[in-house]
């Protein structure tokens, strides 16, 4: 049980990543920008179409900030309640683990297609 408060604390955080990301998937596709929480500030100045990089990265941007916030709260709730099943608990990672390995492929192929 003394593990209790660092993994709260852990879902809280993925949880709340996935809630910032949410905010940062709505506000490049209104401003038609890249933010500096996807990219790199430099590759950003290099990005040759951040309209197109924008369009490209929404829905992988939405799908990991969706993800993130599920399974921040699954895992908020299995600590809640004192759920602590290793096969729930590896299967929240696991999907987070796929969701994230997405983002990164998809993520690098939109670096490679938009920024020089």
């Amino acid at each position: 049980m003394s593990s209790f408060p660092t993994m709260l604390i852990m879902d809280l955080v993925i949880a709340g990543y996935g809630l910032f990301m949410v905010y940062i998937s709505f506000w490049m596709k209104k401003n038609k920008r890249v933010h500096k929480s996807v990219l790199a500030e430099e590759e950003i100045k290099r990005c040759r179409d951040q309209e197109g990089f924008v369009n490209f990265m929404f829905s992988k941007v939405m799908l990991l900030a969706v993800v993130c916030v599920l399974t921040g709260a699954g895992g908020m709730i299995c600590d809640y309640l004192g759920f602590s099943s290793k096969m729930v608990s590896l299967s929240i990672l696991v999907i987070f683990l796929i969701a994230f390995g997405i983002f990164t492929h998809f993520l690098r192929l939109a670096r490679e297609k938009f920024v020089k």
